[in-house]
């Protein structure tokens, strides 16, 4: 039989075991989702929901009649598509109709994601990236088991880098049949030319299977970033967008009562003439005037002039909107303004209740219902969604208001709301609540000792009930969780309100300890829990004018809290350079450690804020300083983290700016080749490369074992072995192109706890030691052509003389993976029938811990002898089949039926059943199997024993 034969034998799905894996670890996926921290996407108030209520009947569906979306949808070699268009000409509610409609008729995952620059969590590509992670939970496997593996090792979402996460994405993409992406308004996002290089890729990923739809407006920086040929371009057409305005304009005025068919007419074209192919334009001025018809109970003639004095445009919409809803209101522009400034510049949408509260804490009872005056201040301007959320209707609206430039216009314009005075508003208004009576009753006593129940706002701390306080004063959780977000917009050197701020921060007072606690026990803490100084506060948040103030007026930069942590440590770990360089200019110490053992320098690095990380170490942090203590470690001989260095952090999470930060002030070889192994071992191709490309460190570069007790420092795994583990066939190419050895092998060493780590192993033993599942056989393949034809030899042997096929069968062997690597190495020419030093073959192996019979069918048609026996105590693979604890039934009658002899003996005379009958209640099934194959168990061993002498 041919070795490519091998892959007519049926190999086990590598997703059933990921679904066993799923059963033996019951991984949490509410803990998942809740450790994502994804946005509210599924809200009423989503940007999804509220774009998918705004279609009207019959419109948009034009565009699915497109030659470029038909290409797009039925292509198995186009991806992606990219739908282009001008403000307000319907893309989002187009984006938002995709997503319904596949979701409804396709049972496929379809992942989402609304870009909106106005709020907080809608701004940047990694909260895309968490929220398509918490949407394909549920239909992927393979990613529940990988995003609990890194909670069952109490990984931060903080810490993992954007690279490992979208790894985990593509990965779990690769294990579902299909699926859709959807992703609107990338020129909402905060620029990232990394992501739009992934989005540009995503065309190429599986073409096929994952669809890619992009919405935006027409960009230069987009169009330059999306530029690959299979990424396909299609532009709202102008006509067909007039057509839908039409149908729009047509099922609205069907609704105006009574009006001539002449009043109509005119309605339908001065709407549709003047909408400049823009849906918001019809939508708002078929709001008007529905409104007018309604209320005022206006003729036909009255109603004919105000249609003819519609505006022209955006800006003039907006300006007569704001002027006239003021005017039918009763409400002053400055509310009107205060409120715009609460919805535009808010850190998450706020509700209107919230709204409300905000206006008379600023402005104090008007006599009227406060929430009333939201609803009526800005008319159809604002959207009230059905959770009472309060959103602008249009990013247009937003950019009218942000646009200073319209105030030369010459003519009448609603004021221009400046960010940084909507900033201070917010702030101000929000401490005022904090220092009001909802806090007041907050109980003394050790702030670090408290118990914390349950999540978000729903939770008891040392007896004090939030949950009610937050239900009792609305604005109040607002308040507690964002006024640093909006104390650090305004940032300014204003004694008022840096004096309001030192005021509020006193641990004496019950309103300040009770923010501390409930902003400082989340898995993610800001801040310490208790003993924090103004100071502290200042740095967690990065308020640069605020610290400045406090040092001038004598703050301790070296103050410590409940944590041991200075002021330095909070700024390094939110990534604040200019409050590390602050502090670091008035005497900060840079390497002092807390109670964690951490030290600035490593919480910056692991979380590669590489800003800070150069600061740290031009003030004279070694990259290699040492953590100092071990938390929680209470069994003696657990793995320790004691000398962890914040270069090891930034290598292992890829976190390249970081390291490249570090590498001058690297004097030790070792220290780099360290670094290398760490990058390659988490195939962090871009981190291998720029070592590679920024310092002397060798290709070849081997992991450093080192152990004070036995005085030891020794290499072991070349980077290529550990990056052909990693199974990225980027990092592999990056190293062998760099002239790196395939045909090295790790050499003997000792790890801290004086266990042998692998002795011999070359990179391909290393690879076919990998978890390679379905999804990552491609690229296993290609880093074995790789190795291959850079010389690697297939028959290469460890210090146990183990070929890398006799390598991909272990003590724990997960059937699937191993048959994946062994049919991969098959087909390249590896030998089947090859015997390790004790004269074990893989057809022993496979015996002896299979889970399936597969392998050993594979095997035996391969050629592979049931009766060769191990040199160091004669047991064939019969005997080895014995120790299968879950299997041995099925293996002992596969061998048999091929020709095994159920009485064989080994070196010792042992017959399998004399084998089978030392350890009877885990070897009950092989004792069941040999007894039906009629095993003779009058026989004696060498020692004169028979099988009743077990008993």
């Amino acid at each position: 039989m041919a070795p490519s034969d091998s892959e007519e034998f049926e190999l086990v799905d590598p997703l059933d075991i990921a679904k066993q894996i799923v059963l033996e670890k019951k991984p949490d996926l509410t803990k998942i989702r809740s450790w994502l921290i994804p946005t509210d996407y599924t809200a009423s108030s989503s940007e999804y929901r509220r774009h998918l209520s705004s279609q009207a009947p019959g419109t948009g569906e034009w565009i699915r009649q497109t030659s470029q979306f038909q290409q797009w949808y039925s292509s198995e070699d186009h991806g992606s598509i990219w739908i282009k268009a001008v403000p307000g000409a319907g893309k989002s509610v187009v984006a938002a109709s995709m997503v319904d409609s596949l979701a409804r008729k396709e049972a496929v995952p379809v992942l989402y994601f609304f870009f909106r620059q106005i709020i907080e969590t809608n701004q940047n590509s990694r909260s895309l990236l968490r929220d398509w992670l918490a949407q394909l939970l549920p239909s992927s496997e393979v990613l529940q088991v990988s995003l609990w593996e890194l909670i069952e090792d109490d990984k931060v979402l903080d810490i993992i880098s954007t690279d490992q996460l979208w790894k985990i994405l593509l990965l779990a993409l690769r294990s579902v049949e299909k699926a859709y992406c959807v992703v609107d308004a990338l020129d909402e996002m905060d620029l990232d030319e990394d992501f739009l290089g992934r989005m540009n890729a995503m065309g190429n990923f599986r073409p096929a299977h994952v669809k890619v739809l992009m919405t935006s407006r027409p960009k230069q920086y987009l169009q330059r970033a999306l530029k690959d040929p299979q990424v396909i371009h299609v532009s709202l057409e102008e006509e067909l967008v007039k057509r839908d305005i039409s149908v729009l304009v047509q099922q609205r005025i069907s609704q105006f009562g009574n009006l001539s068919q002449r009043s109509k007419s005119s309605i339908q074209t001065t709407v549709c003439d003047r909408s400049q192919g823009l849906f918001l334009y019809a939508r708002l001025m078929l709001d008007q005037i529905a409104q007018s018809i309604e209320e005022e109970q206006l003729d036909e003639s009255t109603i004919c002039q105000m249609v003819a004095k519609l505006p022209v445009g955006l800006e003039e919409m907006y300006n007569r909107m704001l002027f006239e809803h003021a005017a039918a209101s009763q409400v002053n522009q400055e509310i009107q303004v205060l409120i715009l400034q609460l919805v535009t510049q808010s850190a998450r949408p706020l509700r209107l209740i919230e709204i409300a509260k905000a206006i008379e804490a600023i402005h104090g009872e008007t006599g009227r219902d406060s929430k009333d005056v939201v609803r009526t201040a800005c008319g159809s301007l604002l959207e009230i969604m059905e959770d009472e959320v309060v959103q602008i209707l249009h990013h247009s609206f937003t950019e009218f208001l942000l646009d200073a430039e319209r105030l030369s216009a010459g003519t009448a314009q609603f004021p221009v709301i400046d960010p940084t005075i909507a900033h201070r508003n917010i702030a101000t208004t929000c401490l005022a609540s904090l220092r009001g009576n909802g806090f007041r009753d907050y109980p003394d006593g050790n702030r670090a000792n408290g118990d914390y129940k349950g999540s978000g706002s729903t939770f008891h701390l040392d007896g004090f009930d939030f949950r009610s306080v937050f239900l009792q004063y609305p604005l109040l959780e607002y308040a507690a969780r964002n006024w640093p977000y909006h104390a650090k917009r305004y940032d300014k050197n204003d004694p008022e309100f840096l004096v309001a701020l030192t005021q509020f921060s006193d641990m004496q007072k019950p309103q300040f300890r009770a923010w501390l606690g409930l902003v400082s026990r989340n898995d993610n803490q800001p801040i310490a829990a208790g003993n924090v100084t103004p100071l502290h506060v200042a740095a967690s948040y990065g308020l640069s004018s605020w610290s400045e103030h406090l040092i001038k007026h004598g703050a301790d930069v070296n103050a410590t809290d409940s944590t041991q942590n200075t002021p330095i440590f909070w700024a390094a770990r939110s990534g604040h350079a200019l409050l590390v360089d602050l502090l670091l200019q008035n005497g900060a110490n840079p390497d002092l450690d807390g109670y964690e053992g951490l030290k600035p320098l490593h919480v910056a690095a692991s979380r590669n804020y590489s800003e800070v990380v150069k600061l740290l170490l031009i003030a004279g942090v070694s990259p290699t300083t040492s953590k100092t203590q071990d938390i929680g470690r209470f069994c003696g001989n657990a793995p320790t983290s004691v000398g962890h260095s914040p270069l090891r952090y930034a290598s292992m999470g890829g976190h390249t700016e970081s390291v490249v930060e570090m590498i001058p002030y690297i004097t030790v070889a070792e220290d780099l080749e360290d670094a290398l192994c760490w990058a390659a071992q988490g195939g962090h191709s871009q981190l291998v490369a720029a070592l590679l490309d920024n310092s002397s460190v060798s290709p070849d570069g081997r992991l450093q074992v080192r152990h004070e007790s036995v005085s030891v420092t020794t290499g072991g795994e070349t980077a290529l072995i550990l990056a052909a583990k990693s199974l990225d066939p980027a990092t592999v190419r990056i190293l062998l192109d760099r002239g790196a050895d395939a045909k090295k092998s790790s050499s003997r060493s000792i790890n801290k706890y004086r266990q042998a780590r692998p002795q011999g192993d070359t990179a391909l033993h290393s690879l076919v030691k990998a978890n390679i599942k379905k999804e990552s056989e491609s690229a296993a393949k290609e880093i074995l052509m790789m190795l291959l034809a850079s010389g690697a030899d297939l028959e290469a042997r460890d210090h146990e003389g183990k070929t890398p096929l006799l390598s991909t069968i272990g003590g724990v062997f997960a059937s699937g993976v191993s048959l994946i690597s062994m049919n991969m190495l098959i087909a390249a020419g590896a030998n089947p029938l090859a015997a390790d030093n004790k004269g074990g073959t893989l057809l022993h192996k496979a015996c002896e811990t299979s889970v399936e019979t597969d392998a050993v069918k594979m095997l035996l048609e391969l050629g592979a002898n049931h009766s060769q026996r191990r040199f160091s105590d004669g047991a064939t693979p019969l005997h080895s089949a014995v120790a299968n604890v879950h299997y041995a039934d099925s293996m002992i009658k596969l061998l048999v039926s091929h020709g095994a002899y159920v009485n064989v003996r080994d070196a010792q005379g042992s017959t399998p059943l004399l084998c089978a009958v030392k350890d009877i209640f885990r070897q009950k099934q092989a004792l069941g199997a040999l007894l039906d194959l009629r095993a003779d168990v009058n026989l004696q061993n060498d020692l004169g024993q028979t099988c009743l002498h077990a008993f």
